[in-house]
């Protein structure tokens, strides 16, 4: 599924990079990891919390059919969610707005897009 290379190719990209700075400060590439972890922690922290939120959100049956009507209603929402779910990308508000939009024409039963037994 992919799941995971962004993660490791990135990890190798900035492990070379820190490794190469140690190098060009005339220290040894074993004592790039201070600036390895720091680099990795400013690339990958909001993007890892905003994972995190959406996989609570999508913990609940009623949100996860609501993300997907949003995805199949709109291109944007849905290239938001893969760029979330396969390399940096962050819950952005065209997604929050397209699964609350999503909620609300559940309730006014306009659901829109059949998805599964859900619909």
């Amino acid at each position: 599924t992919g799941e995971g290379i962004y993660y490791a190719v990135l990890s190798g990209v900035l492990a070379g990079r820190a490794a190469a700075a140690a190098t060009r400060r005339g220290a040894d590439p074993a004592q790039a990891a201070p600036d390895y972890r720091r680099s990795l922690r400013s690339h990958l922290s909001l993007h890892l919390l905003h994972t995190r939120a959406a996989a609570a959100v999508v913990s609940h049956d009623v949100l996860l059919v609501a993300a997907l009507r949003a995805s199949a209603g709109s291109a944007r929402v849905f290239e938001d969610l893969a760029e979330l779910g396969l390399a940096r990308g962050r819950l952005t508000p065209r997604v929050v707005s397209g699964i609350a939009g999503a909620l609300a024409r559940r309730g006014t039963g306009r659901a829109g897009v059949a998805v599964g037994s859900a619909a």
